[in-house]
């Protein structure tokens, strides 16, 4: 049964959490070391940017994934946006704020 008739329903926003949160889990695994608390923000307003960047540009792959059946669409090109925000997150975290 269709509960909503968007392929993508503003209301569910389990993919974009899943994803934003993949941008921080990719940057945590990454660094040796928490960054400094006072960076924290700055770092974290670049990782939402980043990642809302790769999800409404949706770069090669993502615009492929988000063809894919049923929910794996809707939840794969998110979590593909959150891989590429993380991997800039990381560049940028580790050269220019951290350096």
């Amino acid at each position: 049964m269709k509960i909503t008739a968007s392929k993508d329903p503003g209301e569910i926003v389990a993919d974009e959490l899943a994803g934003q949160s993949l941008t921080f889990a990719i940057l945590a695994m990454a660094l040796n070391t928490p960054p400094p608390i006072k960076q924290i923000a700055v770092i974290s307003v670049i990782g939402f940017v980043l990642f809302r960047f790769f999800d409404i540009f949706k770069p090669w792959p993502v615009r492929q994934l988000e063809k894919l059946p049923a929910g794996y669409g809707i939840v794969s090109d998110d979590i593909m946006a959150g891989v590429y925000a993380g991997i800039v997150l990381v560049i940028v975290t580790k050269f220019l704020i951290l350096k």
